[in-house]
């Protein structure tokens, strides 16, 4: 019988891996630089994302400090946080361009009123 193929090799992803923790941690801070320069913090339920972000900021610490299997766990579980608030803030940004489009043209109904949305 032979051998299947063999195991890649696990030191060789280790470069690959650090750049990718590297690139997410300079987007969580990119985008919470953005969220405070915006003034993204007017409400509580605007912070949300803020919140988000420096949960994704200790996750990609631990991993950078202490890479193991809990880390990792934890960075999934902040991405898929960050998914659900990507959808939730997008649906939100919708609702508030929506509602300020109607109160600069009561008129605008169906299409012509969603079109600027996207």
């Amino acid at each position: 019988m032979s051998p299947g193929p063999s195991a890649p090799d696990a030191g060789a992803s280790a470069p690959v891996r650090r750049l990718l923790v590297g690139t997410l941690l300079a987007g969580v801070l990119g985008s919470g630089a953005e969220l405070l320069l915006l003034g993204h913090y007017e409400t509580p339920f605007r912070m949300v994302p803020r919140v988000w972000l420096a949960l994704g900021r200790g996750a990609v610490l631990w991993q950078i400090a202490a890479p193991r299997a809990a880390s990792v766990r934890a960075l999934r579980l902040v991405a898929t946080l960050f998914l659900i608030d990507d959808v939730a803030g997008g649906g939100l940004h919708s609702d508030g361009h929506t509602a300020f489009a109607l109160e600069m043209s009561p008129e605008l109904r169906g299409l012509a009123l969603r079109s600027g949305n996207m």
